[in-house]
């Protein structure tokens, strides 16, 4: 009998070995798997191709033990390896699909800050087929086969294991999270602004690793008021001279034109009967011209507003929606600005006035008055919105009105458009989608496209054309009229169709997805200067610049950037020589200060106050 035990525990040692080794195995290839299903599910289109090469860098190795630790998390937390395999695999494939529609929908993974951002891409209708794949099927598929095997393993395993008392368990399951919390702070516990000003862009890093980074604050550093305050006096000593200051308060008329993007970028992809933007080149030879770098892809809107308002690069908040936070109290920005300088403030949006919160957010700015699209008197319709034409004839109106009131008083009118942003979102007029707008033929090349996509690109020329045609309308007005002033016209973002009818991934420089057209024009004669390409943060700048408007503490950083490195991007960064990269850093200090340490002490700069 005392041979046979001995002989049933030497043949039981294997066995227990063997059994330890495919759990092993099992964990490794679960892991794995949820990368894939992180991953894999989000980028993939006609091929694994990308995804198989990004599995050969040390991202990809980085992302596998991430989900090591967050899967050690659901498992200390539960105490059921099942159950926290499954939570895993629910999650990873959420993840996965979520970041596949945001990059369908904005050409960037999810953080943090992007919760805000789904609700506007959940209201974009995006085709299932493009963006459900075959591969996430079989995804599930094998997630469920290494459920099922780890069930049976699981079964096995009871014949090896020792029941321990609860308080042991209760211990290790602890002593397990503050291991896992550990290592996770280790690795991630880095601000992500300086993986940004080290190239390492999302595509390359892979959506967990943003996503895990985005768990931290912003902050770089602990920082105070007082130091902020110096960083910004640094700047002005910097860049301070004697400036021209003219008395002159020209009206000012700001469009921020919905996904306006030079459509030039499209040869080879698209043929149509007619280019619009070849008349928009006409106009933009009686002004000054360029491209303005922005830090979105196919929405977002309210983040290029932000930096043109603030004058804030958004390149560097990662982790939260700085429009909701900042502007959810009374703030200084460019509008409070104008004010002092004497301008009556109007803001004109022909859409949900809630939309973004900026019902709350214009009052705290400082406009005057903000008409949403409930207070539109021209309603006609292109493509389901409110027409730019439309759009032209409500800000004349209303400038006149006020005119009528106050003549003397310099008018600043700062206006964003809707009407060509082409996908279906909440309020959209059915009924109207396929009225005017139309006229200009396109064909689609190549085989990426779907139906809807090859549709929205026709959509697309023809409210171009619609878009150049209502600025020459605004541009006619102001040529003859009485009073001097100047018409700032740019967009902001590209359209999302770019993405759904080429593979732009590798390609985003060639197709200038970043980049949009801008246009500086004035009724009056002015010494035009260049100003060539720049980051659309310094735009309210450059502004104050040309109109040799008294300077602020916000125009002397930008100046400096727009001296030192004219664009800096999360996909983009163009410095010279003599850039002080402790001056960058000084910047991101003094942004995260407004975007994330103020909202929570309540403590504002004076930023856009004069210099004196």
């Amino acid at each position: 009998m005392k041979d046979k035990v001995e002989s049933g525990m030497i043949e039981s040692k294997p066995s227990e070995k063997l059994h330890v080794l495919r759990g092993i195995l099992l964990i490794m290839l679960s892991c794995i798997l949820f990368v894939c299903n992180a991953e894999a599910i989000a980028i993939v289109q006609d091929s694994m191709e990308p995804f198989i090469t990004w599995t050969g860098t040390g991202a990809f190795w980085l992302a596998v033990l991430t989900v090591a630790l967050f899967w050690g998390m659901a498992y200390c937390l539960t105490g059921n390896m099942l159950v926290s395999y499954f939570l895993m695999l629910v999650s990873t494939v959420v993840l996965g699909m979520t970041n596949r529609v945001l990059i369908l929908t904005r050409a960037q993974y999810v953080t943090l800050a992007e919760i805000d951002v789904l609700d506007e891409a959940a209201e974009v209708k995006v085709d299932m087929g493009v963006a459900f794949h075959p591969i996430i099927v079989a995804f599930v598929i094998i997630g469920l086969l290494l459920g099922m095997w780890m069930w049976l393993e699981i079964r096995k395993g009871k014949e090896y294991v020792q029941e321990t008392s609860k308080k042991r368990k209760w211990i290790g399951r602890i002593a397990g999270i503050a291991g896992v919390v550990t290592l996770f702070c280790i690795i991630y516990f880095k601000p992500a602004q300086v993986q940004l000003e080290k190239s390492v862009t999302y595509r390359n890093m892979g959506n967990v690793f943003w996503f895990s980074q985005s768990i931290f604050s912003n902050a770089v550093k602990e920082i105070s008021v007082e130091e902020v305050q110096n960083i910004y006096d640094d700047f002005v000593e910097l860049g301070m001279k004697e400036e021209t200051v003219s008395k002159k308060r020209p009206n000012v008329i700001v469009v921020m034109s919905e996904a306006f993007w030079d459509i030039n970028n499209l040869e080879g992809l698209v043929e149509a009967d007619e280019n619009p933007m070849d008349r928009y080149f006409e106009l933009a030879k009686e002004a000054i011209t360029g491209q303005v770098a922005v830090n979105i892809y196919g929405g977002g809107t309210n983040n290029s507003e932000f930096e043109f308002l603030t004058g804030i690069n958004t390149k560097y908040i990662t982790n939260k929606n700085c429009y909701n936070e900042y502007f959810d109290k009374e703030q200084e920005s460019l509008v409070s600005y104008l004010k002092e300088q004497g301008y009556y403030t109007m803001a004109f949006h022909p859409y949900d006035g809630d939309y973004w919160s900026r019902e709350e957010g214009y009052a705290n700015m400082g406009f005057d008055e903000f008409y949403s699209d409930v207070d539109f008197k021209n309603r006609e319709m292109c493509h389901g919105y409110i027409s730019d034409k439309a759009m032209t004839k409500e800000i004349i109106e209303r400038f006149e009105e006020q005119k009528a009131i106050n003549p003397e008083q310099s008018v600043f009118t700062f206006v964003v458009s809707v009407q060509n942003h082409v996908n279906d979102m909440g309020k959209f007029d059915e009924a109207s989608a396929k009225e005017g707008c139309t006229g200009i033929g396109t064909t689609v090349l190549g085989d990426i496209a779907d139906d809807e996509s090859r549709e929205n690109v026709e959509e697309y020329y023809n409210g171009m054309r619609e878009t150049i045609e209502a600025l020459e309308e605004l541009l006619t007005y102001y040529r003859d009229y009485d009073e001097d002033t100047v018409v700032v016209f740019f967009g902001d973002h590209a359209p999302l169709f770019v993405n759904l009818i080429t593979e732009t991934d590798g390609k985003e420089e060639e197709l200038n997805l970043y980049r949009t057209p801008y246009m500086i024009w004035t009724n009056y004669e002015n010494d035009y200067e260049f100003y060539g390409d720049f980051n659309l943060s310094y735009l309210s700048a450059v502004l104050m610049d040309y109109l040799d408007l008294p300077k602020t503490r916000q125009y002397y950083v930008n100046k400096y950037m727009l001296e030192n490195c004219r664009i800096n991007t999360r996909y983009e960064k163009i410095a010279s020589e003599t850039l002080d990269e402790e001056k960058v850093m000084d910047e991101i200090n003094a942004v995260l200060y407004m975007c994330d340490t103020f909202p929570e002490v309540e403590k504002a700069l004076p930023y856009w106050q004069v210099v004196e």
